[in-house]
């Protein structure tokens, strides 16, 4: 074989490995950015989370201090730096069996919800908003009955 075609083959196969590397270098980005809006969104759903359970801890606190006779629901928006992109909207209605006694003081239960999203309908309305459940819609919901 000759000096000149023996040039031709390497540069043929110089090619082909850079386009070969430049595809693994292609893919392998395209898999860091998978698994970071991943990891993102696990985080994101984890937050929707804590929020329905601050949430339902400031339900509960309501309920034991205020005990409310009719259904309520309000929407919380002032939540701390970490929590802040969401609202969470507060649900808690009276159970109707009224009260109980068991042997003691009488009590009620309430049937307590909580929904956190990060794009609420509105003020007024707040979560879930269902017409918002596109890419990025984060929502989270919990739910407890609660003696007051």
């Amino acid at each position: 074989m000759s000096k000149q075609r023996q040039r031709g083959i390497s540069i043929i196969t110089a090619i082909f490995l850079i386009t070969v590397m430049a595809g693994l270098a292609v893919a392998g980005t395209a898999m860091l950015r998978t698994a970071q809006n991943s990891e993102t969104a696990d985080i994101q759903a984890l937050r929707a989370k804590e929020a329905a359970l601050a949430g339902l801890d400031w339900a509960k606190y309501e309920v034991a201090t205020l005990a409310p006779a009719t259904a309520t629901t309000t929407n919380l928006t002032n939540m701390p730096a970490t929590l802040a992109s969401y609202t969470v909207t507060v649900t808690w209605t009276p159970n109707a069996n009224g009260t109980y006694t068991d042997g003691g003081p009488a009590f009620r239960t309430y049937s307590l919800t909580a929904v956190a999203c990060n794009r609420p309908t509105g003020a007024a309305v707040g979560c879930p908003n269902d017409a918002a459940a596109t890419d990025g819609y984060i929502e989270a919901q919990t739910t407890a009955v609660w003696p007051q």
